[in-house]
């Protein structure tokens, strides 16, 4: 095979945000500076996002599972509709061992995960 016949794929991932869902979670958490609690939740699942990739590669299942299930509701808190999906297929998963299938949606996760964080980050810079 020669090198010009490789072909590299390269996943993107449509991504949208629910606005909505997370004044939801400003408001029933009672926060008072919603600047900081959006800190906050956006930092642990930066941490949680990065736990759900170690966790599988030094294959700790019962930590992945944990962490999976942690994205879900930090997601659905951040209005990361597409992270909470994939979240919760990775959740579904784990039970299962089907390792070729748990990597691909770990991958999707974290690949959703850090699309989800850089649109924040845009549409953040974007209303400055």
């Amino acid at each position: 095979m020669l090198l010009g016949e490789v072909v590299f794929l390269h996943p993107i991932e449509s991504i949208s945000l629910d606005t909505g869902a997370f004044q939801t979670s400003v408001f029933q958490s009672g926060a008072s500076n919603a600047l900081a609690y959006a800190d906050d939740l956006f930092e642990d699942f930066i941490v949680c996002l990065s736990a759900v990739e170690a966790s599988w590669s030094a294959g700790e299942f019962d930590r992945l599972s944990s962490q999976a299930e942690m994205m879900v509701a930090l997601s659905e808190n951040l209005g990361l509709t597409q992270s909470a999906l994939v979240a919760r297929h990775l959740t579904m998963l784990i039970g299962s061992r089907d390792e070729v299938a748990l990597a691909a949606v770990v991958s999707r996760a974290v690949r959703v995960g850090e699309a989800s964080l850089a649109s924040v980050l845009e549409f953040a810079y974007r209303r400055i």
